[in-house]
């Protein structure tokens, strides 16, 4: 594991991307937004302390699918 830092409202995975790795929120809080075509930003979730995302990615040996879904960092 090695340890990463997100600066407030920074992108961790945009809609459309993939990536290969789990994370762990140690301190802090992400959201879960989602971009409809023509329409706002919507919030799906919050995660924070002790939650983590992207598990499949290294259970599975393939890349976060963010089709649909993207991760920002809270202030």
């Amino acid at each position: 594991m090695q340890p990463v830092i997100y600066l407030p409202r920074e992108f961790i995975l945009r809609q459309g991307s993939s990536g290969r790795a789990m994370f762990f929120i140690n301190r802090g809080s992400c959201e879960i937004l989602r971009r409809l075509p023509g329409k706002e930003i919507e919030s799906l979730a919050v995660l924070s302390n002790s939650d983590f995302f992207g598990e499949t990615s290294p259970i599975f040996n393939r890349p976060v699918d963010a089709a649909s879904f993207e991760l920002r960092s809270r202030v």
